[in-house]
């Protein structure tokens, strides 16, 4: 029988013994569901419903609870304890697929290196380019000083610990970092690079009245299509 361990960020919903999840994560499920037995996941669980929720159907996939966080200074509080659930989760495990950036998906990457498990990395998002935006956060003071050096330290253990992986990093900039310190394949993403939208762009009509804007992919509120459209009016 073929498994797979997935540690992630991704915080599903419990309701009796189904299970919920939101965005698009039951699509990428479904891919993986097609080459094992059995997935299990390692991720957040809370009781508080999410809006839009998506069901959980596949009897493939079995949840292995960690504790909920709702923000990177409640995850430094539980990190001890998320850490040693992580370890006893992935002993017996055949191949995990940690998911970054997130200090869970980084402890998966380490378990995986230590019981030397077949591991496969997804990058989604780049913590270096939030860190050099001055906006990462709201908070203010001591919180959010605090807060920038966990995330450093989160970036300096992705770096240490990618090196050698198989890492699926999400879009070309992550690429560009990721390929020169891992095994990385190009994850093919919808999302447009900044080079592509210029003043020059033959795109963009700044002359016409009718503004047109197209949108690739489900209307739901993770996407915020409301905002770009209150943007226009």
């Amino acid at each position: 029988m073929k498994t797979l361990h997935i540690v992630t960020l991704k915080k599903f919903y419990l309701l009796g013994e189904t299970i919920y999840t939101y965005g698009g994560f039951p699509a990428y499920l479904d891919m993986l569901s097609g080459y094992f037995d059995e997935i299990y996941i390692i991720a957040p669980i809370t009781r508080r419903q999410f809006d839009n929720p998506k069901r959980i159907d596949n009897v493939k996939f079995k949840i292995l609870p960690l504790p909920c966080y709702w923000n990177e200074l409640q995850l430094l509080l539980l990190t001890p304890f998320i850490f040693l659930l992580i370890g006893f989760y992935l002993v017996n495990s055949q191949m995990v697929n940690p998911r970054i950036p997130d200090m869970t998906g980084l402890i998966g990457i380490f378990f995986s290196k230590l019981y030397r498990k077949p591991h496969f990395i997804s990058v989604q998002s780049d913590l270096h380019e939030l860190l050099g935006n001055s906006n990462f956060t709201n908070l203010r003071g001591i919180p959010r000083l605090i807060l920038y050096f966990w995330l450093r330290f989160n970036l300096l253990l992705e770096h240490l610990l990618c090196r050698g992986s198989v890492c699926l990093p999400q879009g070309q900039k992550l690429y560009d970092r990721f390929q020169k310190y891992s095994n990385s394949f190009l994850w093919t993403s919808t999302a447009i690079r900044k080079d592509f939208i210029t003043s020059s762009s033959p795109f963009l009509n700044y002359n016409c009245s009718n503004i047109k804007f197209l949108n690739i992919g489900r209307f739901c509120v993770q996407k915020n299509q409301r905002l770009c459209i209150d943007s226009i009016y």
